[in-house]
């Protein structure tokens, strides 16, 4: 009689130890060997932009996911100024502006730009406002490309109505020229109305 109830608290011992041997092989369950979690992606894994990795390691040590980085892309907008073409019926002055830019790059440009350019029309003399004026006419869709370049310093127009500004410097179009001319800005709508391809 003792020896059965011997055998019966072995065997519900035994049947313990298995349950616990089942749990604790489980062959989902990821770690290091010592029970400390692990990224569940492939070492060395590139997540979609905006996608970031989400293991429960993520942003820690134990995980070493990267995100894809931004890559410039090709933005647009049409800018139009507080001023008219007065001369040719009261017409509408605008530019396209345009850019391969990272997001955080091309915010705020287009919005500074327009400031700029109206700043320089309402200081500008009466030579130079019909000089804003004709350039800017929107018949003949001026365009303003920004851009991150080490060929030139601030602008280069390279075409009648077509102007590059160099994104790094954009806020230097309202100081004088260094090479003389008067104000950036002016010098550079200047050179766009008459088609003169030039750069500094």
């Amino acid at each position: 009689m003792k020896n059965w109830k011997k055998l019966n608290v072995l065997g519900i011992v035994i049947i313990f130890v298995m349950a616990f041997g089942f749990i604790g092989c489980d062959p989902d369950k990821k770690d290091n060997g010592n029970n400390d979690p692990i990224c569940e992606c492939p070492n060395g894994t590139v997540h979609p932009l905006g996608f970031p990795c989400t293991c429960p390691v993520a942003g820690t040590s134990a995980c070493n996911c990267t995100e894809e980085a931004e890559q410039p892309e090709f933005r647009e907008t049409t800018i139009i100024f507080n001023f008219i073409n007065t001369r040719m019926g009261n017409a509408i002055c605008s530019a396209k502006i345009q850019g391969t830019l990272l997001n955080s790059e091309w915010s705020g440009v287009p919005e500074s730009l327009k400031s700029t350019i109206d700043e320089a029309y309402s200081t500008g003399n009466t030579v130079a406002k019909s000089v804003f004026e004709d350039t800017f006419n929107a018949i003949y869709n001026a365009i303003i490309t920004v851009e991150k370049t080490t060929e030139y310093s601030i602008f280069k127009v390279t075409g009648v109505f077509t102007l590059s500004l160099n994104i790094d410097n954009i806020d230097k179009l309202l100081d004088q020229s260094v090479l003389g001319g008067g104000v950036n800005i002016v010098k550079a709508v200047r050179a766009m109305d008459s088609n003169n391809l030039i750069m500094e």
